[in-house]
């Protein structure tokens, strides 16, 4: 599944970058099983939060989802297709 790919690819990103950080997940009305597999990853990552859309509601409204404000004022979109390689964001920081 490409979200259990997604997650464990940024939280290898993350960890480098930081100690502190959230990795959060709007479910877009998947009709697969990406809500059973973000609840099970959820269960041994304290900084996964995730919010569910009982059906597909867009682009514009699950970027307008708010979970909880960004206390770390960083955020950025991707889809879980994984279209670019995390890594690539880590590289350019510290370049």
């Amino acid at each position: 599944m490409y979200i259990e790919r997604c997650v464990i690819a940024l939280e290898i990103v993350l960890k480098d970058l930081t100690g502190d950080f959230e990795i959060i997940v709007v479910n877009d009305g998947s009709t697969d099983r990406t809500a059973a597999i973000l609840e099970c990853l959820q269960r041994s990552r304290p900084y996964l939060v995730i919010a569910h859309h009982q059906r597909n509601a867009g682009l514009g409204r699950t970027l307008r989802t708010r979970v909880r404000p960004l206390p770390q004022g960083v955020a950025f979109y991707s889809d879980a297709d994984l279209p670019f390689d995390f890594a690539e964001y880590s590289r350019a920081r510290c370049a």
